[in-house]
């Protein structure tokens, strides 16, 4: 955006890229929505958009939840994802590891001399 308009006001574009932005959603609702919070930057329409999408998904869960309880269905199954800093290293993580270091190395044969002495193992 910057080289397209090399003079223009800082404000001038990112307000632009809000609007190339929201326009992509292809959701008027939600664009009207996030317009209405007036963010004057990308970063904050997409952290409006971002909230305002969780909260209608939150929303919908719960009503779903209410009509299952008012058939005497079953409750739907949730799936959770949980983002953490770190995680243990399965078992299984290991052995992909070996994997990719042994693999690793026979590449660097090859490439280095041109054949590779490991049988196919594929």
């Amino acid at each position: 955006m910057q080289f397209a308009f090399p003079d223009a006001p800082s404000n001038f574009l990112a307000l632009e890229g809000r609007n190339a932005f929201l326009s992509v959603l292809d959701d008027g609702e939600l664009e009207l929505e996030v317009l209405k919070l007036q963010p004057t930057t990308l970063s904050d329409a997409v952290d409006h958009v971002i909230r305002l999408e969780s909260l209608a998904e939150s929303v919908r869960l719960r009503s779903l939840a209410a009509t299952d309880r008012a058939s005497g269905r079953a409750p739907r199954q949730r799936n959770i994802l949980a983002v953490t800093d770190k995680q243990e290293p399965k078992e299984e993580n290991n052995e992909l590891q070996q994997r990719l270091a042994e693999l690793e190395k026979q590449l660097k044969q090859v490439t280095q001399s041109g054949t590779c002495s490991a049988p196919n193992s594929f």
